[in-house]
């Protein structure tokens, strides 16, 4: 509700991002124990074609980063296809080298699917500026988000409009219910039936940035 109302003060964002960060630490370890002991528990009710391995836990020294982003970009696809009413998923391009990292691969996969996300609603919104929000008429196709994965790192190129202030998108800020978004309220992004809010409280990509820090990496924008 603070978010929600904009009181969240200046001088309490950097508490608010250590409880944040406190809160990720705590989850790993519960979410590490169950998966050590009790995978099936991951996903309930699923057919399993194998017996989970136990003992693994939740992190893993050499992920592929192609799943990781693979886990990503089927949901970033389907959430932007349904908001703007699209014939067709938005078009995202992978480049892979083959590279692993040691990571959560949940939490990778948050930090890309809010990455990509934002990635194709700024392709999106620029290409409806200039053509118009009906798709069917559209005369040029979206430009594909293109996704790089080389020497364990992953980089994210969209056709956008570009960021004014990059650094201020991933501080918690007094302004974030500005950008608070509902499909019950007036104005919600949702047009089609989308399961998922375009935007929120402007939270997704400071999250990001504490999940990128959890285990040593790092989010950049540019």
């Amino acid at each position: 509700d603070a978010l929600r109302e904009g009181n969240v003060p200046v001088s309490a964002a950097g508490l608010l991002e250590d409880l944040l960060a406190a809160h990720i630490g705590a989850s790993t370890v519960l979410r590490n124990h169950l998966l050590a002991h009790a995978p099936e528990l991951e996903n309930p009710g699923a057919t399993l074609a194998a017996p989970p391995a136990h003992g693994t836990g939740a992190a893993r020294l050499d992920a592929k980063l192609i799943n990781v982003v693979g886990a990503a970009v089927g949901d970033a696809q389907l959430v932007c296809e349904h908001a703007y009413d699209l014939a067709d998923p938005p078009p995202v391009s992978i480049a892979d080298d083959g590279s692993a990292a040691a990571c959560v691969p949940a939490h990778a996969t948050h930090v890309v699917r809010e990455l990509l996300k934002n990635a194709l609603v700024a392709t999106i919104e620029k290409h409806v500026a200039k053509h118009g929000p009906n798709s069917d008429a559209w005369d040029e196709e979206l430009p594909p988000v293109e996704i790089a994965l080389a020497a364990s790192t992953i980089s994210i190129v969209d056709h956008g409009g570009g960021l004014e202030d990059p650094d201020a998108l991933l501080r918690i800020r007094p302004d974030l219910s500005s950008r608070y978004d509902r499909l019950d309220e007036p104005g919600g992004s949702y047009n089609s039936g989308s399961q998922k809010p375009i935007s929120g409280v402007g939270m997704g990509l400071p999250m990001s940035k504490l999940y990128a820090a959890h285990y040593g990496g790092a989010l950049t924008l540019a």
